[in-house]
């Protein structure tokens, strides 16, 4: 049995609470939940307190499922992140307009975004607006041919040394750390949902999100730097 091929697993990280879910692929029902109840009030994250967690609980699951936990998404609730809003003009005299052509405006701004703001890895790509010849579009128009192209691009990112504490904790477990999620974007897409955590968290990976750019991982085959790093949802 493959673990990857049968459960996805979720760890919810604030504050107060820190929680541990594991879902079923077929039909994104809980199999497992866990929660701990954090009474000191803290002012940061403590990875003590959460290395305790999960020694107390990734052995249980992978006994349940009869399997490893190979991979985790992790879902933050709080105010760690560091946002940055950037605006890229590019002159396409009459061209069309489409998701390979975007590419090398994306690689800019993503090279922009890591050489100002070292120490910061990217956890959320959104692309805000399109203004294309002076008209605003919400979401890029298929195929369409400009002149040129204003792109306001909104980045969410977390501390190198935030992740570095974290995947140190899941080597440990030998799990790899897969995606993080920003509880706030969670609310800001959902605002007053009844939907649980993992069926949000579901539908962002999924790319409910037509203006958020996925980052994928990096691939040993032979692509571009594009196809690399950075998956559209049409």
């Amino acid at each position: 049995m493959n673990e990857d091929e049968n459960f996805e697993t979720y760890l919810f990280l604030s504050l107060r609470k820190i929680e541990i879910f594991v879902c079923k692929k077929l039909d994104n029902k809980i199999f497992y939940k866990n929660e701990f109840l954090i009474k000191d009030e803290l002012r940061e994250f403590n990875f003590e307190l959460i290395d305790n967690f999960l020694s107390n609980n990734i052995f249980k699951i992978e006994k349940l499922i009869k399997d490893f936990i190979k991979n985790i998404y992790v879902i933050i609730d709080y105010d760690i992140f560091f946002k940055v809003q950037i605006t890229l003009k590019k002159y396409y005299s009459g061209k069309v307009v489409n998701r390979n052509s975007l590419s090398n405006i994306l690689i800019d701004a993503r090279n922009q975004c890591h050489k100002t703001f070292q120490g910061k890895n990217i956890i959320h790509i959104f692309l805000d607006n399109y203004k294309i010849d002076n008209k605003d579009f919400k979401y890029l128009p298929k195929d369409l041919i400009c002149n040129n192209l204003c792109l306001d691009i909104t980045f969410i990112c977390l501390p190198e040394t935030f992740i570095k504490n974290l995947e140190n904790i899941l080597k440990r477990y030998q799990i790899t750390l897969n995606r993080f999620i920003s509880a706030n974007y969670m609310r800001e897409l959902f605002p007053n949902s009844d939907l649980e955590l993992n069926e949000i968290a579901k539908r962002i990976l999924d790319g409910c999100n037509e203006n958020e750019v996925k980052l994928v991982a990096k691939s040993p085959k032979n692509k571009g730097f594009f196809e690399k790093f950075f998956h559209f949802f049409s």
